[in-house]
């Protein structure tokens, strides 16, 4: 309800300096937390101290090595699985161990870059940067959680503002330093790349993104075995996919990459990179066989960014995904998906986006 009400009633404020205090306290209150909703951040934090000890992630998964923080690798989620994370993500975990390494460091140092995100928003839609600042998925997601989606964001945000005001080679780079850190940036690319700054902006960017990524690329094919784990296994409260799995069996996954495909073409031909965003992180949401409750940030911020407050609101109802911790069992450590899940979430964030489709608050042109 409370990302709900925070659309609903949200308004520019006289001095934004208050809001963002206020943002600011409510990440405070979660820093030093356990992070109860997701356990990401114990991998973060791992692989950093590896890679400042000379591990290669990629080829070293946490199982594999000894002789660092005993306490820390044994908190690692699926510690048998290799990295999955791009070049300035790795970049980000080593600057989190080289800060101290703790929990606490990454949720402080994240929330801080979720501040930036509220306010690069402020400057492109008052009322957008103001809901941003107060809404229960960012402030969890980076003060509690510490993801690194948060990051990723900050740099998408700073490229679209950059793409509105005309610093198209700066939204370009921005955009794939986005990428750097988590791939989905990418996708919206194409969207950018229309005049010759443009590419020379990627370009730049690009080469640094390689450069970061230097010190890993000798592990070769390896680089994608964690990865390819990732997408080829996992899932969780899909939209579509348990619905199409039983009827298509194991090429559901391929068929829902190539329309993803398709549309993300289409939008990035099409759309300007808002609306490209908004598209392609909707359309992510809708097709991905797993869809954790943070992914839905991924399409939030657009639809706040595009003022389609009908889709913000459909977002917040993913967040209703951590209800799943109500069936969590300590003696196998495992939560078991119920069908109530996806009614709870699904079924109230379709509802939502088809009365607001209805009402055409957020049809996807051009921002």
């Amino acid at each position: 309800m409370w990302g709900f009400a925070v659309i609903l009633v949200a308004r520019p404020p006289s001095r934004w300096a208050w809001t963002l205090l206020i943002g600011a306290i409510l990440r405070a209150m979660f820093v030093g937390s356990e992070p109860l909703l997701s356990d990401d951040v114990y991998r973060y934090l791992w692989e950093g101290l590896a890679m400042n000890h000379g591990h290669n992630p990629f080829t070293e998964a946490p199982s594999t090595i000894t002789g660092l923080d005993p306490h820390l690798r044994d908190a690692v989620n699926h510690p048998e699985i290799s990295s999955i994370y791009p070049p300035l993500a790795l970049l980000w975990f080593r600057l989190l161990d080289l800060l101290g390494g703790t929990v606490s460091t990454a949720q402080a140092v994240t929330a801080a870059a979720d501040l930036v995100t509220a306010s690069l928003l402020y400057k492109i839609s008052r009322r957008a940067g103001v809901i941003y600042a107060l809404h229960p998925l960012p402030i969890l997601e980076s003060a509690a959680s510490a993801h690194i989606d948060i990051v990723a964001i900050t740099l998408a945000v700073a490229g679209w503002l950059a793409w509105q005001r005309g610093r198209r080679g700066w939204s370009a780079a921005l955009c794939v330093a986005g990428a750097g850190v988590k791939l989905l940036p990418g996708a919206w690319l194409g969207s950018q790349l229309r005049t010759h700054k443009d590419w020379m902006g990627a370009a730049v960017a690009s080469a640094m993104v390689l450069l970061a990524a230097l010190p890993v690329l000798t592990a070769g094919p390896a680089l994608f075995h964690g990865l390819t784990a990732y997408t080829s296994h996992w899932s969780f409260n899909g939209c579509v996919f348990p619905w199409l799995f039983p009827v298509l069996g194991p090429v559901t996954r391929p068929v829902l990459i190539g329309i993803g495909a398709v549309i993300t073409a289409l939008a990035c031909w099409r759309l300007t990179p808002i609306s490209a965003a908004l598209v392609i992180g909707a359309t992510f949401l809708v097709l991905s066989p797993t869809v954790f409750p943070w992914y839905a940030l991924w399409c939030l911020a657009p639809a706040l960014a595009s003022e389609r407050w009908g889709l913000a609101a459909a977002c917040t109802a993913l967040v209703g995904g951590y209800a799943v911790l109500f069936t969590w069992d300590a003696g196998s450590q495992t939560w078991t998906e119920q069908p109530w899940l996806w009614a709870s979430t699904w079924g109230l964030a379709l509802t939502i986006g088809v009365v607001s489709q209805a009402r055409r608050e957020f049809s996807p042109t051009a921002a």
